[in-house]
Parts: structure tokens; C-alpha cells; sequence
């Protein structure tokens, strides 16, 4: 498994590792999973989730703010802060033919 995370697969994992729970999964109509964290989505976190996802091949998005996008696969990790349903931020993950 070790191989897979550093292409990029299992993402979830390494993401329930950060802290994030997942709260929607609509992943095979609509190829998007949100999850939760009940953080503040500070720009310390940020620079935090970023060091960590470079060591799986993600890298911040070039256009959109608070993303992380990882080539190999064609996928988008997209931090939604100020979500007045949670504590802290929710976190998207999406393929690349999911609507932004």
C-alpha cells in the first residue's frame, strides 16, 4: 500500500491520518467525497496538509484557492472554510469530471 500512497491512491487514509472524517460520500454518482475537520483551515494548517500531500505527489492548485490537485490521477482536494453547518472546514475531494 505504501506504493499506491505515493502515487497518489488512498488518499482517504492519509487524510483520516490528518484528521479529516468523512461526511459525504458521492463518490460514484457524482466523484466527490467531503470531509470534515475540526479545525480552523488556518494558513498554518494549510502549510501543515500542504508538506504533508507533496509527499504524496499533490501539489496546490495554480487558479484556485485553498486546493491541491494531484496530475496522476486527474484529481482536485478543495478546503471550504467558514461552513456555518461545522466546526472548522470541510475539505472536498473530487475526480476531475466532477462539477467545481
Amino acid at each position: 500500500m505504501a506504493d499506491e500512497l505515493k502515487i497518489g491512491r488512498h488518499i482517504e487514509h492519509v487524510l483520516t491520518d490528518l484528521g479529516y472524517k468523512l461526511k459525504e460520500d458521492s463518490w460514484n454518482s457524482e466523484g466527490r467525497r467531503t470531509y470534515s475537520n475540526s479545525e480552523d483551515a488556518d494558513r498554518d494548517l494549510l502549510k501543515d496538509i500542504e508538506a504533508v500531500l507533496r509527499e504524496y505527489d499533490w501539489t496546490k492548485h495554480p487558479n484556485i484557492l485553498r486546493a491541491f490537485t494531484n496530475a496522476k490521477l486527474g484529481e482536485l482536494l478543495e478546503i471550504e472554510i467558514g461552513a456555518p453547518e461545522i466546526d472548522g472546514h470541510l475539505l472536498h475531494h473530487k475526480t476531475a469530471y466532477a462539477e467545481r
